[in-house]
């Protein structure tokens, strides 16, 4: 038996030796190696004794076997094999292009895939080529980088090539598998990468499971990239500023026009220490990190006073008169000493009460209660 095999097909010759048996048929059966399937062809007539498979895998085992079938029985060769040649490799399996990882995913693209399937590797491959071709608007294109990437020895190893790329701009990636000097065909995959990250201060929009913001203390709140409640842009309204964690109370800080440096709400930097405001006191005192608590308002009205307060002296004598149905009878004499006239070291400060009932026909029992003071202890 002759073989003549090419990249995709096989030609089978066979001979018979001894003479014509009568009527003959022949039945040609090509195994291949799993996962290549089997092949067979059943030629008729003593002579014709030559047959040729087609579309056979690329770079494949094949066992073939040629049977001779007539009235009075069979017989068949001996299995020959023959292997089919090398052939350009088939596209390769899971190419991806995706951004690259942590801060250099704007600016990076990760291209990957693995060995093509194993009837698409046609060859022994030994390398793949790789090329990233750059796409602008007037639909011109241009070649901007090559990869050339050794096979490792594992069929399931990752692939993985890293090209550097601007935010925002358009790019082709192309992946051949090279099996000995043939190039096979090629993956195509576009790719747009996007936009940096944005300037805190600057306009934003927000991305699920995104850091848009450059700083990693900010966020993209109402559509600009702001800090969290825990920080402060050391920039003020100056765009591209830092994210710097707000100042304890009694700490040293920097004003910055229009943002609030201490922690505490109820603080502000006096230019080199967090304090609280004038309603406020740091309930640590000289400690650091204490919370402005909110001054007492009664404490200025009990020690207090006013320069409108006078001493005041009223008399006044209720004699017994009759006047129609109407009868009053009361003497008061009222002493009222104001807070201006007391002093600190009074020892005294509580106001005594005298009751006095005035009685009228109308209200008999109208109660009127009249401050009474020591006059021995007021001031003269």
């Amino acid at each position: 038996m002759v073989i003549n095999e090419k990249d995709k097909s096989a030609t089978i010759e066979w001979n018979i030796n001894g003479s014509r048996p009568g009527q003959t048929t022949y039945n040609i059966t090509a195994t291949g190696i799993s996962p290549a399937e089997t092949r067979t062809h059943i030629v008729s007539g003593f002579f014709n004794r030559k047959y040729e498979f087609i579309d056979l895998e690329e770079y494949r085992n094949y066992s073939v076997i040629v049977q001779a079938i007539t009235s009075i029985g069979n017989n068949q060769s001996d299995p020959v094999t023959f292997r089919t040649l090398a052939g350009p490799a088939g596209p390769v399996s899971n190419f991806t292009v995706d951004k690259g990882f942590g801060d250099d995913k704007y600016v990076n693209a990760r291209v990957s895939w693995i060995l093509p399937d194993e009837l698409k590797r046609n060859g022994p491959i030994n390398s793949f080529y790789v090329q990233q071709r750059e796409n602008f608007g007037n639909g011109t294109s241009f070649e901007v980088n090559t990869a050339t990437i050794n096979r490792e020895n594992e069929d399931t190893h990752i692939y993985y090539v890293t090209f550097d790329v601007h935010p925002e701009s358009n790019y082709t990636f192309m992946v051949r598998a090279i099996t000995g000097n043939l190039t096979g065909e090629v993956n195509v995959k576009n790719y747009s990468a996007p936009a940096g990250q944005v300037n805190l201060g600057s306009s934003c929009s927000a991305v699920v499971g995104e850091q848009v913001c450059k700083d990693p203390n900010a966020a993209c709140i109402n559509g600009k990239c702001t800090c969290g409640s825990n920080y402060y842009d050391n920039n003020g309204d100056v765009l591209a500023g830092a994210c710097q964690l707000k100042v304890d109370l009694g700490s040293s800080c920097v004003v910055v026009a229009g943002e609030q440096v201490c922690k505490d709400s109820n603080a502000a930097c006096n230019g080199s220490k967090c304090e609280c405001g004038s309603n406020y006191y740091d309930d640590n005192g000289s400690t650091s990190a204490g919370t402005c608590q909110l001054k007492d308002s009664d404490a200025n009205s009990k020690t207090g006073s006013s320069s409108m307060d006078t001493p005041i002296i009223v008399g006044i004598v209720c004699g017994t008169f009759l006047l129609t149905t109407i009868i009053v009878a009361c003497t008061v004499i009222i002493i009222r000493r104001t807070g201006s006239t007391r002093r600190a070291t009074d020892t005294n400060p509580s106001d005594t009460y005298m009751d006095l009932t005035c009685r009228t026909n109308e209200n008999p029992y109208m109660p009127y209660k009249a401050p009474v003071y020591n006059t021995s202890t007021a001031d003269s």
